[in-house]
């Protein structure tokens, strides 16, 4: 399974979700689909790092992505408060893996310092989706450990989002109806990773820079006159 396979599969997952969320926020099997496209982004994320010719364009790139996307997505979630949207973690875990590979004590410092940061600043995915990053890097030629971070970070991301349902704690039923489906499909990106074949694919680049800021841009649109 090349890269561009990944990509389009991670891009189809992304867009299953936030229809759900912004068009039928009532339809729970959107979202446990939509579970494939962060790891899947994630993992790209450290295979651009080793391929790419100009990292500091990269980081670029991702930055300005981050920046121009941020309206689209604030009016597509409508939180209360400064939420900054998926590119901004991606950013966040990009930049660790080049300060690491240039000094890994400060690399490691970084990502202690940058998990600190999410706990005070929202970042969607957090402090998870910049550690999975990492692993991801560190662990790229040892799936054993790769899989088992991987299996670690979003149960314990998973745990983390329960205490905001006012409602629930750990109860059965928060248990059955969002723990177990949400942590269940979020591993099934794992065999489809493992199908990675380290081929890149068709370039087309440009592509996914624009999907994301405009297809949260059209799915705002549509809500808006339904």
């Amino acid at each position: 399974m090349s890269s561009f396979i990944l990509k389009i599969i991670a891009c189809i997952s992304m867009l299953i979700d936030h229809t759900g969320h912004i068009l039928f926020p009532h339809t729970k099997i959107l979202g446990y689909i939509g579970r494939l496209a962060f790891p899947i982004f994630a993992f790209q994320i450290t295979e651009g790092y080793i391929h790419t010719k100009d990292v500091r364009k990269y980081l670029l790139r991702l930055l300005l992505l981050a920046i121009i996307s941020q309206i689209p997505f604030s009016l597509a979630f409508q939180k209360d408060e400064l939420y900054l949207n998926t590119v901004f973690t991606l950013f966040l875990g990009l930049l660790g893996l080049t300060i690491y590979n240039k000094n890994k004590t400060i690399g490691i410092l970084y990502i202690i310092i940058a998990t600190i940061m999410t706990s005070f600043i929202n970042f969607d995915y957090g402090k998870i989706g910049i550690i999975l990053i990492f692993c991801f890097y560190i662990f790229r030629d040892k799936k054993a450990l790769l899989i088992s971070s991987f299996l670690i970070l979003f149960a314990y991301l998973y745990w983390m989002h329960i205490p905001e349902h006012k409602t629930y704690y750990w109860t059965t039923e928060r248990l059955v109806n969002y723990y177990i489906p949400y942590y269940v499909s979020t591993l099934f990106a794992i065999p489809i990773l493992l199908k990675y074949n380290k081929k890149e694919g068709p370039k087309i680049k440009n592509f996914y820079y624009i999907f994301y800021p405009v297809h949260l841009l059209v799915l705002v649109i549509i809500k808006y006159f339904i």
